[in-house]
């Protein structure tokens, strides 16, 4: 009877998790340095004239950009992350699919997925069950393709 001791979890647990998280990234990334992708350096090294080096020093010295998408992800990740575990808590999603889901949803989902996954979550977040269920038919197949 693992159900009978599994926690509901309240909105005001979630947002005080949340407040602590939000806490503990700030420091993380304070400490953390942005630096391009190995694809991007490669993409600006081709447009480049390879006998200057005053260009090439001029892009090593830069200061990468932050791709917009991965803030919007990072602003509500910790909120969806909350959601998701409590829906397997609760017995409305298994682990696999929570494990798959919360990968493809941080990783590989597009804006407008981010968008969709944000809107199931603030109308189903007094029915959790039918979230659950919303997400498992809505992305189950996004999740499994590569």
């Amino acid at each position: 009877d693992d159900k009978d001791n599994t926690e509901h979890c309240s909105a005001g647990e979630v947002e005080s998790e949340l407040e602590d998280e939000r806490v503990v990234k700030r420091k993380v990334n304070s400490d953390l340095l942005v630096t391009p992708c190995k694809r991007d350096t490669f993409k600006r090294k081709q447009g480049e004239n390879k006998r200057s080096t005053k260009s090439r020093t001029a892009t090593v010295n830069e200061k990468p950009e932050i791709n917009a998408a991965n803030r919007v992800v990072d602003k509500h990740l910790g909120r969806i992350v909350k959601t998701i575990r409590c829906l397997e808590q609760e017995g409305h999603i298994d682990k696999s699919f929570r494990e798959r889901f919360l990968t493809w949803y941080s990783l590989r989902a597009t804006h407008r997925e981010v968008r969709v996954v944000k809107l199931f979550v603030e109308t189903f977040m007094d029915d959790l069950s039918s979230l659950g269920q919303q997400l498992v038919d809505t992305f189950s197949e996004c999740i499994l393709s590569k």
